[in-house]
């Protein structure tokens, strides 16, 4: 193997999640990654990088669902 590419559970340890989470996104097109088989995915540095700043990116809303409720429901009235 190439020594600058990652299988899904070296980039799984790297990233702190888990190797099937990974692999799906791999496969699903959502992180960028090397397709070399139906199965078979690997993952570059700059994959990582890419995957890195998607994830930044990415925030969860604050609060409770009861709270965004109550904006969304005021912001609709008015």
């Amino acid at each position: 193997m190439i020594a600058d590419h990652h299988t899904p559970a070296q980039l799984a340890e790297k990233l702190h999640v888990s190797v099937s989470m990974v692999k799906a996104k791999g496969h699903s097109g959502e992180w960028p990654c090397l397709k070399l088989g139906p199965r078979t995915i690997r993952f570059t540095e700059d994959h990582y990088q890419q995957i890195v700043t998607l994830t930044e990116h990415k925030q969860k809303p604050t609060g409770s669902s009861r709270d965004r409720n109550k904006r969304l429901r005021r912001a609709l009235a008015s």
